[in-house]
């Protein structure tokens, strides 16, 4: 993806900053479901269940009788989803401030990556 990414950032030549910082977004993004698939390898946390009681109210029966691991890869893949939309979003900003700033259409893609990268990550783990 490192040598297609100025190409479709539209930042050839223009810009040298926005295609190594998507980049690095990209990667913290692909580092969440690689970290909860490793937190599949500790076994108290696949054994560990929460459990909410009768009269819990509604948040409470959310996660009733969920694994420990799940909480826990849910968690993992949110950081790293937050950190690379963070990264996205400073790139942009400064790339609008101080180079030439990245395409509409190339945003659009980001945006679309980043929600299907996060909604299975998601749905593999729950």
């Amino acid at each position: 993806v490192g040598w297609r990414l100025p190409n479709l950032l539209g930042t050839r030549g223009k810009n040298t900053v926005a295609a190594p910082r998507v980049a690095a977004a990209l990667a913290v993004l692909a580092w969440g479901p690689l970290m909860a698939v490793q937190l599949g390898n500790i076994e108290l946390l696949r054994t560990l269940h929460i459990r909410a009681d009768l009269g819990t109210p509604w948040p409470g029966r959310l996660f009733n009788d969920v694994t420990l691991f799940t909480l826990a890869a849910v968690i993992v893949i949110l950081v790293a989803a937050g950190a690379a939309a963070i990264v996205l979003w400073r790139t942009r900003i400064r790339c609008q401030k101080e180079f030439s700033p990245i395409p509409p259409m190339a945003r659009r893609v980001l945006a679309i990556v980043w929600v299907v990268s996060v909604t299975l990550s998601l749905a593999l783990v729950v």
